[in-house]
């Protein structure tokens, strides 16, 4: 699957391309990220700052996915970065770098927060600085975008970052002086309980993925070796230390949706 920056979306199968959505000529229509999210594509876009998805067959706006967040212009929004994170879907918009979170489970969007403390939220302008950088060729050079959300470990890593990569000049830029410029370029690390992510290694054959709760120890192994490990803290480990068996576990579909492969089996033990 591929798009462009007009609007055309296009899927490659049976040996030939297909067009599922007609290009605009003249009509920005940019995706800037992909996620599979259950058994549909995700897909973040400009200018409306919602999430798209494709179901094999067709393309559509998912509406309100995520909100605007109040007190902020609804113009040239961007879903720049999206991923799963402690089984709920992430997405980092632009010019504000907001951050949301999807439960899949309420199905509630919720605001998790601002990745800049500066400058004020306002709807009178599209762009955090555009008019203090009016004179610069690009007025929204100092838009604010949350970059990259990735998982790794027990951990989420968020970055930020300018609409490009301009060095910050004291006498091009002083409405960033002395210490706002610093939020550019910074990397955060948020964590929720219950989460842990690991890489697998590539096999010629078959591998074995097991996934153990030992108390509030959570680890993921790979043909017997360790790839990741936490321990939970708080209420999560203390209703996971007075689960006695597991009767009521069984297999599902999971975050990314019934896997497509040619075989998988599994087990759950005790």
């Amino acid at each position: 699957m591929t798009g462009s920056n007009i609007g055309g979306f296009y899927v490659f199968e049976d040996g030939t391309w297909r067009t599922v959505r007609q290009p605009t000529l003249g009509r920005s229509f940019q995706l800037y990220s992909s996620l599979a999210f259950g058994d549909r594509l995700l897909m973040g876009q400009y200018p409306t700052g919602r999430v798209f998805e494709y179901d094999g067959k067709k393309m559509s706006e998912k509406s309100g996915w995520p909100p605007v967040l109040p007190g902020v212009s609804r113009s040239a929004r961007e879903a720049q970065t999206t991923t799963i994170y402690g089984g709920d879907l992430f997405v980092g918009v632009w010019p504000w770098a907001e951050v949301w979170r999807y439960n899949p489970d309420s199905r509630r969007w919720v605001y998790m927060r601002r990745m800049f403390k500066h400058p004020a939220l306002t709807d009178k302008i599209t762009h955090p600085y555009e008019v203090e950088n009016r004179k610069h060729p690009v007025a929204n050079l100092w838009g604010q975008r949350v970059t990259s959300l990735i998982p790794n470990g027990p951990d989420l890593f968020i970055s930020t970052s300018s609409k490009g990569v301009d060095k910050w000049k004291p006498e091009a830029f002083p409405f960033l002086a002395p210490e706002k410029w610093k939020s550019y370029g910074k990397i955060y690390r948020a964590t929720m309980p219950g989460h842990l992510a690991a890489s697998t290694k590539w096999t010629d054959g078959p591998t074995k993925i097991e996934f153990i709760i030992r108390g509030a120890e959570i680890e993921i192994q790979q043909d017997g070796k360790r790839l990741a490990a936490t321990t939970l803290t708080g209420s999560l480990a203390e209703q996971l230390g007075r689960i006695k068996g597991l009767n009521n576990v069984k297999w599902g579909d999971g975050i990314y949706g019934r896997f497509g492969g040619t075989s998988i089996k599994g087990i759950i033990q005790r």
